[in-house]
């Protein structure tokens, strides 16, 4: 690409760096909202509507991950490529890549619409058990959906511009207006009686709303940024694709095993079935989400340790990376081995009751959830090739294990969720720490004893905490979850302050919540995701958090 500088204007005069504690709390709060989401808005459409509906609804949503897999990494791109081009002033280069990232986004669009449509054509036969009016409904709202997946494609150039000048909290802050303002307003409609069809709309249309505040967030941030065909050039096409392509194959494969495990779920047992399988997956891949926030910031940290040789470091990041995995990991597993039935119970009701399937996922991601950082900090080495290999293969071995469990020996929801567990605890538990400690030259012997046994010994008296009072509320839900939840937690609290959090870091936790008072809340904040982040990072600075782990950032 062009490295010269050719400005439409006076070039921008350095700015302060943007703030990382501002960065990570914006981004944190659009997780939460779209989390409360995810949670209230199936129970409303079950009430209102039928687990058919739910079913139906889940299937939508996972058709939509196939259509982002079109970026091809090119949100990813866009963000590195921009913030490259900004410190250097080059603003031809900028517009360059991002005029060509966007007309390579228009027809992945095209695509898109093509394919999502063709689904909804043959949707009669692609779901068992679906006729009469709930075709016609499914289609409209795949069809729906589908569009509104596309429509994120050529706009998530936009994201990468703004995340390129760092400046995630404009981006999370017209998300989460998006986001409350459509949550309420789905509920209102759930309420009214309006069906899956209205509710996909409401959706598109708030889509296109974000669509045009991303166009005006990225002019603001970026006063050189213009939108010309001549700007579109086949070498940075080659470029982005290269740059993409290491990361698509990982993003497949792990949209692949669980996305591509629903479709099969539901062609085989069909929509009812496929609710309540989908609301034990959706708790598990809420923990993930969570943990992978966390594991994003170590690719810069990984990649400035690996630039400078420093790989007793980089041994030291992947031993305290997967420590402190393992104590926020642990004590939600607990949570969802212990109290999963009476949380889903509260949640959707006793129908969807499915503690078994709920434990087996559990137990498949209770190795690969506290280490999702290896992944990362391979990435940031340039050495995550052949993880990114092991994951199709562990792709390919779940989808055929789901036909055979589902088609051949009729095993329902609980052999998809074996199919599931199986695979993604050796790909994910097992050969990525292996990969890890080759990589870095760590014993994986020494890497075990490293990480050692006290994240699970702390946690026991907090499971003790569950077990007791899940025995003592017996079939009562709600008093399980609070007899369990409300003494464990200030166990755990008491435990973990005492010996998961280093000593160096209580000390200045205590100086903060001593001058706090005294201070506005955001230096506050900064400073206490400062320390969380260096305790992760084993006493080195955090970085960034981006909008994705691995580049599918589809907007």
């Amino acid at each position: 690409m062009n490295d010269g500088r050719h400005a439409h204007g006076p070039a921008e005069r350095p700015s302060r760096e943007p703030s990382l504690a501002r960065n990570v709390l914006a981004a944190w709060t659009g997780y939460v909202l779209v989390a409360v989401s995810g949670f209230v808005l199936p129970r409303l459409i079950d009430r209102h509507g039928s687990r058919e509906a739910v079913g139906l609804w889940d299937y939508g949503w996972s058709l939509t991950f196939y259509v982002q897999l079109l970026s091809i990494g090119v949100g990813s791109a866009v963000n590195r490529y921009v913030a490259r081009h900004r410190a250097n002033a080059d603003w031809d280069s900028l517009n360059a890549i991002v005029n060509s990232c966007l007309a390579l986004m228009c027809a992945s669009f095209a695509i898109g619409l093509v394919g999502i449509a063709t689904v909804a054509l043959f949707l009669p036969r692609l779901v068992a058990d679906l006729g009469g009016e709930a075709i016609l409904t499914g289609r409209w709202t795949i069809m729906l959906l589908g569009a509104t997946a596309a429509l994120k494609l050529p706009f998530s150039v936009f994201n990468g511009v703004i995340q390129g000048f760092e400046r995630l909290d404009l981006l999370n802050l017209s998300r989460g207006v998006r986001d409350i303002i459509l949550m309420f307003l789905m509920i209102g409609l759930l309420l009214m009686g309006y069906g899956l069809v209205c509710l996909a709309t409401v959706i598109l249309a708030a889509e296109v709303g974000a669509s045009v505040a991303k166009i005006i967030t990225s002019r603001r941030v970026c006063p050189h940024l213009r939108v010309r065909p001549r700007y579109v050039r086949w070498s940075v096409l080659r470029e982005v694709a290269a740059f993409g392509g290491h990361t698509i194959v990982y993003n497949v494969a792990r949209i692949g095993l669980y996305q591509g495990n629903s479709m099969l779920v539901a062609y085989f047992l069909g929509t009812g079935p496929l609710a309540i399988y989908s609301r034990q997956r959706v708790l598990v891949m809420q923990v993930r989400a969570f943990l992978n926030q966390y594991a994003q910031v170590f690719v810069p940290r990984s990649s400035a340790l690996h630039a400078k040789g420093e790989t007793g470091a980089l041994a030291d990041l992947v031993v305290r990376g997967t420590r402190y995995g393992l104590f926020a990991t642990l004590p939600m597993a607990a949570v969802m081995l212990v109290l999963g039935g009476p949380v889903v119970r509260l949640w959707m009701g006793p129908d969807y009751e499915a503690p078994w399937i709920l434990a087996i996922l559990v137990l498949g991601h209770l190795l690969s959830m506290p280490q999702q950082h290896l992944y990362m900090i391979m990435l940031g080495m340039g050495q995550h090739s052949r993880l990114s290999l092991a994951e199709p293969i562990g792709s390919i071995f779940s989808l055929l294990a789901a036909v055979v469990a589902l088609g051949l020996f009729g095993w329902g929801p609980t052999g998809a969720a074996i199919a599931v567990a199986l695979p993604v605890t050796v790909t994910g538990g097992v050969i990525a720490p292996l990969l890890a400690c080759r990589v870095l030259r760590i014993s994986p012997r020494d890497y075990v004893r490293r990480v050692g046994l006290l994240p699970f010994v702390l946690v026991l008296p907090f499971a003790a905490a569950l077990l007791a009072g899940r025995w003592w509320a017996g079939d009562d839900a709600m008093r399980a979850v609070v007899a369990g939840m409300g003494p464990g937690s200030v166990i755990l609290a008491v435990v973990y302050w005492k010996w998961a959090i280093p000593a160096s870091m209580r000390e200045r936790i205590r100086g903060l919540v001593s001058r706090g008072r005294g201070r506005s809340a955001e230096p506050a904040w900064g400073s206490g995701v400062a320390i969380a982040a260096q305790g992760l990072g084993g006493g080195h600075g955090a970085a960034r958090d981006a909008e994705t782990s691995t580049g599918a950032n589809a907007g």
